[in-house]
C-alpha cells in the first residue's frame, strides 16, 4: 500500500500507510493542530477499507472500531497515544475520497 502520489506533510506520521496513485486534493492545518489532508485513490470504499485497516495494523498503529457503510467508512486510530481518523466516501464505484487527520 505503499503511495507515489504525494508525500505526508507535517503533522501526518511519515509512515502512514498511502494508497498507491493517491492524488492530493488538499492540505489544512487545523487550530486544534491537527492536520487534515484529503485525496482520491482508486478503489471501493470496502476494498479501500480492508486494505488500509490490515497496512495500519502492519505499521504499528492501534485500529480503533469503526462505522462501515456500502458508500462511506470511518476508522479511528491511534499510536503512540496521538489519535487520528480516516474517513472513505465513494465518489464512484471504482474511486474513494479519503480524508485523513492526524
Amino acid at each position: 500500500m505503499a503511495g507515489t502520489g504525494f508525500a505526508w506533510p507535517a503533522g501526518i506520521p511519515a509512515d502512514l500507510p498511502l494508497p498507491s496513485s493517491a492524488r492530493l486534493g488538499g492540505v489544512r492545518q487545523l487550530a486544534s493542530g491537527f492536520t487534515v489532508v484529503t485525496f482520491t485513490a482508486p478503489g471501493s470504499v470496502r476494498t479501500s477499507l480492508l486494505q488500509v485497516t490490515a497496512a495500519l495494523r502492519a505499521a504499528g498503529f492501534a485500529v480503533g472500531r469503526g462505522i462501515t457503510g456500502a458508500s462511506q467508512a470511518r476508522l479511528p486510530f491511534t499510536r503512540d497515544g496521538r489519535p487520528g481518523v480516516l474517513e472513505l466516501i465513494a465518489v464512484d464505484a471504482c474511486t474513494t475520497r479519503w480524508r485523513v487527520q492526524a
